[in-house]
């Protein structure tokens, strides 16, 4: 199975949410389109494929290589890190040990890079294979961009922040006060107190 065709079947569970039980079963079922490529090997003859199981997504997640569920309930997110814990062990050869950490350490955007294979190698994880600088620096920048860092590289920044009172505090960014208009400045306070009046709706 290629990496598209893993990636047009995944598209499906976009908004999919199930139970543990649920999971095993859409990863069974992927598993089974392409066992050679998706299905884990025993090292020791017979050398047996090894489908996914229960014991297996509680380690995964004891691990932190799939992000905890919420509840009882899985999602798309899961089945991204699912396959990228494998992908790691059987492209890059990396141990499960190496691995850790990785639903923490990744965005699921940035999983999903690794998997699709815009991104050849996991960025750097402790105890991982370190990356060379221009891997390394590219794939910051990339998984910036992809949170919202259009610029790809953390910027420094002034804030001004006004007190209202102990506990209601308002900040701007320095550079950008001298830019602000009177309307400008009057269209911030009305979205300010609008958004107030929503939060001490929600609230009651």
């Amino acid at each position: 199975m290629s990496m598209k065709q893993l990636r047009d079947i995944l598209s499906e569970y976009r908004s999919w949410i199930g139970s543990r039980a649920e999971l095993i079963s859409v990863i069974e079922k992927i598993e089974q389109a392409a066992p050679a490529s998706r299905m884990l090997q025993s090292k020791k003859a017979p050398y047996d494929r090894l489908p996914v199981n229960a014991r297996r997504i509680q380690w995964f997640i004891s691990m932190d290589m799939m992000p905890k569920p919420s509840g009882h309930k899985y999602d798309y997110a899961h089945l991204v890190f699912y396959w990228a814990a494998i992908t790691a062990r059987k492209r890059q050869r990396l141990t499960f040990q190496q691995i850790e950490g990785l639903a923490t350490r990744l965005g699921v955007v940035s999983a999903e890079r690794y998997l699709f294979e815009e991104i050849k190698i996991l960025p750097d994880l402790d105890g991982m294979p370190s990356l060379h600088p221009e891997k390394s620096q590219q794939n910051i920048k990339i998984t910036l961009a992809d949170m919202g860092r259009e610029e790809g590289r953390p910027l420094k920044s002034k804030l001004v922040r006004f007190a209202l009172t102990p506990w209601c505090h308002v900040h701007l960014n320095e550079n950008k006060i001298a830019q602000l208009s009177p309307a400008a400045a009057d269209v911030l306070v009305e979205a300010f107190r609008i958004s107030l009046n929503e939060a001490m709706v929600d609230a009651r």
